[in-house]
């Protein structure tokens, strides 16, 4: 954990460790600015990997730390594929986790919906797919309402808030809205990003005429899900 000030000057260094590999998700800013938030995943051992929630002071000194897994059998143990792939303050006060898990549910892996209380202790759970790979993952998103103007304020607090930016139209990617919209996130909000801007378009050449080859010219849902998991 390193906080530093605008210059880039080191206020606070603290490590976080656990007993073997632990990955960060995200981190959070509580509304006051006096505590973070962090959400992890760690892997303990062999088909074991749990979500952590630690939440520290500004400085980086833990205050509390909350490890959530379960079983094959839904018992609250450290055994289990359980992952979280991002975490949001809910209106209460406490988080509302997203992820997957293949603990137990209907399939391989299941999208698995956590919410806990201020403290990070759980207080209820849901998973939600069928008998294949279910996952969860985080979007906002923003459909503009116009392109000229374009609602240059209202993007750039999403991708303040989001740290990427994925942008979906049926144009080619060439001189398009997509190019206006990339253009402006980089000149006034490249400081927000954590990757670089992804475009899903469709590919730099004339509409073909042949049903089949149209439905392959414009976008997929599935070209949407790759871009945004490439973010991840």
């Amino acid at each position: 954990f390193t906080h530093l000030d605008r210059y880039g000057e080191n206020i606070a260094f603290q490590p976080l460790n656990y007993n073997d590999s632990e990955t960060p998700i995200k981190l959070l800013q509580s509304q006051n600015e006096d505590s973070y938030l962090i959400a992890s995943n760690v892997i303990n051992g062999f088909e074991d990997t749990d979500i952590k929630i630690t939440k520290t002071d500004e400085n980086g000194s833990i205050i509390w730390e909350s490890i959530i897994g379960y079983d094959i059998d839904g018992e609250n143990t450290n055994y289990g594929y359980d992952i979280s792939n991002d975490i949001i303050l809910s209106n209460d006060g406490g988080y509302i986790i997203t992820g997957r898990t293949s603990s137990f549910g209907n399939g391989d892996f299941d999208l698995w919906l956590i919410k806990t209380d201020v403290d990070g202790n759980q207080q209820w759970n849901h998973t939600f797919g069928g008998d294949d790979y279910d996952e969860g993952i985080s979007v906002e998103v923003l459909d503009l309402r116009s392109i000229f103007p374009i609602d240059e304020e209202t993007v750039l607090k999403s991708v303040e808030k989001t740290s990427n930016l994925v942008i979906l139209q049926e144009d080619v990617p060439f001189s398009s809205i997509a190019s206006e919209i990339s253009s402006f996130v980089a000149d006034k909000g490249f400081w927000t990003l954590d990757n670089p801007i992804v475009k899903v378009t469709a590919p730099n050449t004339h509409i073909p005429f042949a049903p089949v080859l149209e439905d392959n010219f414009i976008p997929s849902a599935e070209n949407v899900v790759k871009a945004i998991k490439e973010l991840q």
